[in-house]
């Protein structure tokens, strides 16, 4: 079995839990007027991870000008549900526990966590002030991709969890950040912390989600939205991203001609939405470019507080939507 070190990486793991353990402090009341309001920011990690994905992005709620940030309840939800159906009904009862039941969420998905986002926006797209959606798609799984996750599931109960992440971790990160130990060390930190049973749960949930391309298209105009991509992502790769630009862009032409058709003076401005691929960078975005990422998350935010102060919903220009690139750090 290849070598992971994953005992190793124990005392990392115990730091997380620690910071985990401290997010109730990352809950007091920030108040500001602009950018998502009163709105609290959910972080969502995907299969493996935990929300140490976000460590080096500073602050969420500070970088989208949100009221909090909930570092606990998106992790709990990722790590203990059974089906995303389960995640999106465990993320509505804390947000409302939590948080007050009139109280709406940024919900910020990686992956996994994207897929739970779209399940819970689908059900409850008045409790979503905006929606981030990071290296995920709309589909549901294809047979070739469930039969792969088969694999991995029967590699992992005859291997263990090290031997499935060393395969795992070339179509994770770019070849860049293979090469940067601390961006491998920091997932197999993170992998220890979620364990095996925890990644079979996920695995499993992945491979039943249910597809979300129609979600993705009648999502309310109101919600802004942003989509990352790494350019070098393997398992999501740019290919997903332009799909749910098309669909978006679907959107906005529908929710166009509705304005046109009841002739009311705004019903035909969208909630600015964009889309970024982020160069440099696999399947772990805020991980393995976490400036580029903070950048995208705060021109988006800009943009969303620009809205807010004209009082309007505008509608992006559509080169500024097909085209929001961040280039790779030089050195």
């Amino acid at each position: 079995m290849a070598g992971l070190g994953l005992a190793a990486a124990s005392s990392a793991a115990a730091a997380v839990v620690g910071r985990v353990a401290r997010a109730p402090a990352r809950l007091a009341a920030r108040r500001t007027p602009r950018g998502f309001g009163d709105a609290v920011v959910v972080p969502l990690p995907g299969v493996l991870l935990t929300n140490d994905l976000f460590a080096e992005s500073r602050c969420l709620a500070t970088t989208l000008g949100a009221r909090a940030v909930d570092e606990k309840l998106g992790q709990m939800a990722a790590m203990s549900a059974a089906k995303l159906s389960d995640a999106a009904e465990q993320l509505a009862e804390g947000l409302s526990a939590r948080h007050g039941r009139h109280r709406r969420a940024v919900l910020v998905g990686h992956s996994y966590g994207g897929y739970a986002a779209l399940e819970f926006v689908h059900r409850w797209p008045d409790r979503v002030a905006g929606l981030v959606l990071i290296s995920t798609q709309c589909r549901a799984d294809t047979p070739g991709a469930t039969a792969r996750r088969e694999k991995q599931i029967a590699l992992l109960n005859s291997r263990g969890l090290g031997t499935v992440l060393d395969g795992l971790m070339p179509s994770l990160v770019s070849r860049a950040s293979l090469a940067n130990p601390s961006v491998p060390e920091a997932l197999r930190s993170m992998a220890h912390t979620v364990g095996a049973e925890t990644f079979e749960r996920q695995v499993r949930a992945c491979a039943a989600r249910a597809d979300h391309r129609v979600t993705l298209r009648q999502i309310p105009k109101e919600i802004p939205l942003l989509l990352i991509t790494g350019r070098e992502d393997k398992l999501t790769p740019p290919s997903c991203l332009r799909e749910m630009k098309e669909i978006l862009v679907k959107r906005e032409e529908d929710v166009r001609a509705a304005g046109v058709e009841h002739s009311h003076a705004d019903a035909g401005s969208v909630a600015p939405w964009r889309s970024s691929l982020c160069e440099g960078s696999g399947h772990l975005v805020p991980l393995e470019q976490p400036e580029s990422f903070r950048r995208a998350l705060s021109s988006w935010a800009a943009e969303v507080r620009s809205a807010q102060v004209n009082d309007k919903l505008r509608t992006p220009n559509m080169s500024e939507a097909m085209d929001f690139h961040f280039s790779m750090p030089v050195g």
